[in-house]
């Protein structure tokens, strides 16, 4: 099966029969949209033939990238920050593990991105946290009507993010 193909029967996956949430397959589908264009560039024609180098070959064009931080065409550009690289790389990883699941793979093939070891690849860069001070917060939460006041404060009480109250 070619790559794109598969892309697409991963990502009907998590949205007919996982049921994932929109948010999430958005972020699913723009993090591969990145093994896409790498592959005009690099053409592997099967999921069966990308192999370890080209997985290697990819983390270098990932490090090469300049996108813009909130997907705005005019926003200014700047290098991908490390947790960004890692979370394609573990999309990447998690399409493969389903390729090998559906064996689109050779039979005795390792998962690609599984050998790069994602998970000890350093976070050097990554944005500040700035939580609110709890005089923030009281300012905020007086500041709430209430129709709002049960939402904000669910959120600030259990650390949701606005995606997973609403699912």
């Amino acid at each position: 099966v070619s790559i794109p193909e598969l892309r697409s029967r991963w990502l009907d996956r998590h949205e007919q029969v996982l049921r994932s949430s929109v948010q999430t397959i958005n972020r699913y589908r723009t993090a591969t949209d990145h093994l896409l264009r790498f592959l005009e560039r690099q053409p592997v024609r099967h999921a069966s033939h990308f192999q370890v180098r080209h997985a290697e070959q990819f983390v270098v064009y990932l490090r090469g990238l300049s996108v813009s931080p909130n997907g705005h065409a005019n926003t200014a550009r700047r290098p991908l920050m490390d947790k960004g690289l890692r979370f394609i790389l573990e999309c990447c990883r998690a399409l493969f593990a389903f390729a090998a699941k559906r064996r689109h793979l050779s039979p005795y093939a390792e998962n690609p991105f599984t050998e790069l070891q994602i998970d000890r690849i350093p976070v050097e860069q990554a944005r500040p946290i700035t939580l609110l001070t709890p005089q923030q917060e009281r300012t905020f939460i007086e500041a709430c009507d209430d129709w709002q006041l049960p939402l904000f404060l669910t959120l600030l009480l259990t650390g949701l993010r606005p995606g997973e109250l609403c699912h």
